[in-house]
């Protein structure tokens, strides 16, 4: 109320007025749970809803426990949620954004995974909320938020006591600029692992609430769809109290946690303590006296909730025949099994026989030394992955296997050395060290033939080294990111002179598909410890530092995405320079390992292990190390 309206009043209704204001002034609303506001406000469109109309949390039982912890009297600071298909998860967060804008407001951050899904919650869930919910659109109303002003746009919405921010976890900066008392972070198994390399996108959020202390508030949500030990959302649901739901037995009353094994094949659950079968009908009352029970309740801080999609309310979900009768379809084909259990269980999918073990690794080690080629090792590559402070190389060789096509491989050397990607003395010391012959077990120096440089970060220094460096095999290679790319793509220009145009002899990259090389190399490491020692795909010397094994060990192929996703917090570098060292010895410049014949592997048998045809005999005339275009015919180089 403005004071000119205030004097516009009658006395009486002056008087009344002003006490009603400075009442209301010095007077602490009592803020109530989500779920009743919720109740009381909430309106769902028709557009995204299949029950349109008033909310109702009956309708969906489970829901209440989370919008609690959310709730200002709980005691939690962060609620995590990972649950199946229509369970619990959006339109929980949807009535915590409604509620601390009208209720307790504050400046909320919402995360989407990428831009265009932001610009999508913004338009087709936040709008219609305030549309169809007046306590929240009144509100940003009388701030002068309109669909078109400058305050409304689809990044930010200004209300009073604060701003709605609508953010994407793709780009470090847009999580950077704001400080926030609550944080929305929805379907966080989409988000990037490495947010422009500066961690982990979940605690870069999280540093947006440090100001706020206890007061902070942070959800997140999502089904777990990356795989074991590799979900964020099931890393985060393991770190809180992990609560699930135990629902009665409508027989019995014994409380249980539904599972998929306990469902026939006509769609009935049978009761783990007394046999009962009971109907899909019965669900709405095993779930309207459901409870949470978390499994570490002394983890009062965090409260985490799992729900699979067993426990969707009749009508708005799946049957538990649908969900029976699904799995038998999938069982069998591990995309859409992964894809099932993910979305419908709640379960990171986990394929054991596709998971390399470090120590089972290890103890495929031969008798030989790092750097010292061993008998049926015959020509090199190697690979380079910068870090901020350190290079990581890897060479592997390449001996004779089943077909010409289809080598041996071998670990040579594996070395950390630190250093700087921007000092040149650095790369001179890089240099130096791969410029180092090598003695195989015949005596014969070599060198890595072709020496890729990983240029996805610090490009313009890892360009300009390998340019310098082109006649001796470096090669500056990226990551490609569609899964369909071949294996390693023509070379690209990236040298632009003073017209804008591409420097006839300036510097060259190529495209690499890590997962198709993962596919191939790291699948062969999954099956070697079956193998014999002379058939072996793989052969490892006996003095690898621990930290190769971990990180070979690092990753496993989701079979949904063919993608290779890492798994844990270890170090990947080692899967990735095994990826690109093996990328460019198909090159025809270099060892044309896709289209070898006999005649390559025979001349480089005739070289790099010569036959003395005498026990006495003399040792073999000294020659320079061969690496580098050693071997190559002319018409490969015009190939390249």
């Amino acid at each position: 109320m403005t004071v000119a309206y205030a004097l516009r009043l009658p006395l009486a209704d002056s008087a009344t007025a002003y006490a009603a204001g400075w009442h209301r002034g010095w007077t602490v609303r009592e803020l109530g749970p989500i779920d009743e506001w919720a109740d009381e406000n909430r309106v769902l469109p028709r557009e995204t809803s299949k029950e349109a109309g008033r909310w109702r949390t009956d309708r969906n039982p489970l829901a209440r426990g989370p919008m609690r912890s959310l709730g200002p009297h709980s005691g939690a600071e962060i609620v995590t949620i990972c649950a199946g298909t229509q369970t619990i998860k959006t339109e929980t967060g949807n009535n915590a954004v409604g509620y601390w804008i009208d209720q307790d407001p504050c400046t909320v951050i919402v995360v989407q995974p990428t831009k265009a899904l932001s610009d999508a919650w913004k338009l087709m869930r936040f709008d219609p909320l305030a549309e169809l919910t007046p306590a929240v659109g009144d509100k940003i109303q009388a701030m002068g938020s309109g669909r078109r002003d400058s305050s409304n746009t689809l990044a930010r919405v200004r209300f009073p006591g604060g701003w709605l921010i609508v953010s994407h976890a793709e780009s470090a900066k847009s999580l950077a600029m704001y400080s926030a008392r609550y944080l929305f972070l929805d379907e966080i198994d989409s988000y990037s692992t490495d947010t422009n390399n500066e961690g982990d996108p979940l605690a870069t959020a999280y540093r947006r609430t440090e100001t706020f202390g206890e007061r902070r508030k942070i959800l997140q949500v999502s089904s777990p769809k990356k795989l074991m030990g590799a979900s964020l959302i099931w890393r985060e649901y393991l770190r809180g109290d992990q609560r699930q739901p135990y629902v009665p037995c409508p027989k019995c009353d014994a409380m249980q946690i539904l599972q998929l094994e306990q469902i026939t094949p006509d769609g009935e659950y049978l009761c783990e303590h007394c046999g009962h079968a009971i109907p899909h009908s019965a669900k709405t009352a095993m779930l309207a006296a459901h409870e949470w029970r978390p499994k570490y309740p002394e983890r009062t801080k965090h409260h985490s909730y799992r729900a699979s999609s067993l426990y969707s309310p009749v009508g708005l979900g799946r049957t538990w025949l649908d969900l029976r009768q699904e799995y038998d379809e999938v069982a069998d084909n591990p995309p859409r099994l992964k894809a099932f259990v993910s979305t419908s269980l709640a379960i990171p999918y986990e394929d054991k026989d596709s998971q390399l073990d470090p120590d089972v690794i290890k103890s495929l080690a031969e008798d030989w030394h790092l750097r010292q080629p061993p008998p049926g090792c015959l020509p090199l590559t190697a690979a380079v992955d910068l870090q901020k402070d350190r290079f990581e190389l890897l060479i592997l060789g390449y001996g004779r296997g089943s077909s010409p096509r289809d080598p041996q491989i071998y670990v040579i050397d594996y070395a950390v050395i630190p250093a700087s990607p921007i000092d040149p003395d650095c790369w001179e010391q890089l240099d130096d060290y791969l410029s180092r012959p090598m003695t195989n077990a015949y005596g014969v120096e070599t060198l890595p033939t072709a020496i890729a440089v990983d240029s996805g970060n610090w490009t313009r220094e890892a360009n300009l080294a390998c340019h310098a460096r082109r006649q001796r095999g470096w090669i500056a290679i990226k990551g490609a990111s569609a899964i369909a790319a071949p294996l390693i793509g023509p070379p690209r220009q990236h040298d632009l002179n003073n017209r804008g145009k591409w420097q006839r002899h300036g510097g060259r990259h190529h495209m690499v598909n890590t997962h198709s090389a993962k596919d191939t190399i790291l699948a062969r490491l999954v099956v070697a410890p079956q193998q014999p020692q002379a058939e072996r795909w793989w052969h490892l010397p006996k003095d690898l530092p621990d930290a190769f094994y971990a990180q070979i060990a690092s990753e496993v192929r989701d079979p949904e995405s063919g993608r290779w996703e890492r798994i844990g917090a270890t170090r990947n570098e080692v899967p990735d320079m095994a990826a690109y060292a093996w990328a460019i010895a198909h090159l025809p410049s270099t060892l044309r390992l896709g289209t070898r014949t006999e005649r390559y592997w025979q001349r480089d048998e005739d070289t790099l292990q010569p036959v003395q045809s005498e026990l006495f005999s003399a040792p073999a005339e000294s020659r320079p190390p061969v690496g580098p275009s050693a071997g190559i015919d002319i018409d490969d180089l015009q190939a390249f």
